[in-house]
């Protein structure tokens, strides 16, 4: 703990704002949110995942990236299609995949996932996984080796996660690994894994502009968010959980609420988006 900080501006005005947010949100919880709370609170990192695991992570990761909906990309892993079209996920076998073929084969099925430039960047995944693997045992072993903290207890835990992202992040661009050389979709990456981060994504940055964590770039129609302050309004979280004592990735889940994404509108009854 650092309680200080807590006390510092702009926190001391911005976390009571949050503070209402949350309890908003608890007071029209449907049943679901509570299971959600309690699995993102559960979130660890499993450093004995294999590189097929890491796979089929990036796959779904990059699956719900830019603005797909999140409930219809839900249901495609559902039902298991992913692991269809990329072969039980074996990292060597996706590697030699084919934009074209997979396109003309299984588009009319996965439309969902909004753009086929996105098979590219799967295929360029497992290509990635497998250069790490020449200079390490595992994408997991790599990790480890990163220093990464997994929790952030204090100003120093921030400091280091955010000096250590940076290199992971330089390392990702140099094995040219797709998506994840990319400071929102590494947050997503780091945050599913069970790091204390959050993937600042349309929504998550919609409602930390409400709350005024940030300003918006651009117009409310067409916002444009910078990388800094991307990363901003994951500080901002990370500060904020520290002081109240909550995993980042059960604030994201929150925050998720309040930016409307269609896959937590369920975690909430419809009274909560009738408030004025």
């Amino acid at each position: 703990m650092f309680p200080s900080i807590c006390q510092q501006q702009p926190y001391a005005t911005l976390f009571p704002r949050i503070d209402t947010t949350v309890q908003a949100v608890n007071a029209h919880q449907a049943p679901a949110l509570t299971a959600e709370i309690a699995t993102r609170n559960g979130w660890t990192p499993d450093f004995g995942l294999s590189d097929s695991d890491i796979l089929r992570i990036c796959i779904e990761l990059i699956a719900y990236s830019q603005q797909a909906q999140a409930r219809r990309v839900q249901e495609l892993i559902n039902g298991g299609i992913f692991k269809k079209v990329f072969l039980n996920y074996d990292v060597h076998a996706v590697a030699n995949l084919q934009h074209d073929q997979l396109y003309a084969q299984y588009w009319n099925q996965i439309g969902a996932i909004r753009f086929p430039s996105k098979l590219d960047a799967m295929i360029g995944c497992a290509q990635a996984l497998l250069r790490i693997k020449n200079q390490h045992p595992s994408f997991m072993s790599f990790l480890l080796a990163s220093n990464i903290p997994v929790t952030v207890k204090s100003q120093s835990d921030i400091e280091a996660f955010w000096r250590e992202f940076a290199a992971l992040q330089q390392y990702l661009c140099h094995v040219q690994m797709p998506f994840f050389n990319n400071l929102t979709s590494l947050c997503h990456l780091l945050m599913t894994l069970g790091y204390d981060c959050a993937k600042p994504d349309s929504a998550v940055m919609s409602a930390a502009v409400n709350l005024g964590i940030v300003s918006i770039g651009g117009t409310p129609k067409k916002p444009i968010y910078t990388d800094r302050k991307r990363k901003d309004v994951v500080m901002t979280m990370q500060v904020y959980c520290i002081c109240r004592s909550l995993r980042v990735t059960v604030l994201d889940v929150y925050l998720l609420i309040c930016g409307g994404q269609t896959g937590a509108r369920h975690l909430v009854n419809s009274r909560f988006y009738q408030r004025t």
